[in-house]
Formats: structure tokens, C-alpha cells, sequence
């Protein structure tokens, strides 16, 4: 998107923040956005699993990673900085 990207982002995220759309984006999340998981689903995931949570995920309160990381007994790392997206088969260290 070049240059377009920084102005897209910063109305995305100037809209993201307006509590006054906050029920319209509720709306728009649950019919095109993905659909939750079944807890059933997650339960039966035996292999090693950690969650990585931004601290301040506006999509998704934080509260949210902590109540899975419980229910599940998934390792949580909290990160403060934006989201990273790695493209390595390996997992990082934690």
C-alpha cells in the first residue's frame, strides 16, 4: 500500500478508539470477522500451546488472554509494543 499505509492505519485505528462506533463494530466483528472457537475445540489441543497478547489489543481485552491462559493452561506472554508478525517455523524464546 505504500505511502496510503500510514494514513489508512491512523483512521483505522482514530476510528477504533470512538466510543461512539464501538456497537457498529461490535456488529461488523461478528459477521465478518472469525467466529470463536468452540471451547470444546480448544480443549482438546494437547500439543504445547502459549498465547502472545498485545497489552493493549483493542479487538480483544486483555482479560480475555488471561481467562484462556487459565481455562487451558496456556503459558501467557504479555507483550507492550505493537503486534510482530514472524515468519519462522521456530518459536521464539519466552
Amino acid at each position: 500500500m505504500g505511502e496510503n499505509w500510514e494514513r489508512l492505519r491512523a483512521y483505522n485505528l482514530d476510528r477504533a478508539q470512538a466510543p461512539a462506533l464501538k456497537p457498529t463494530q461490535q456488529g461488523l466483528m461478528e459477521q465478518f470477522g472469525f467466529p470463536a472457537i468452540p471451547s470444546e475445540e480448544l480443549a482438546r489441543i494437547r500439543i504445547p500451546t502459549f498465547l502472545i497478547w498485545g497489552r493493549h489489543d483493542l479487538a480483544t481485552p486483555l482479560p480475555v488472554a488471561e481467562a484462556a491462559s487459565v481455562r487451558y493452561g496456556w503459558p501467557l506472554h504479555i507483550i507492550d509494543g505493537p503486534p510482530m508478525i514472524r515468519r519462522s517455523s521456530s518459536l521464539p524464546n519466552l
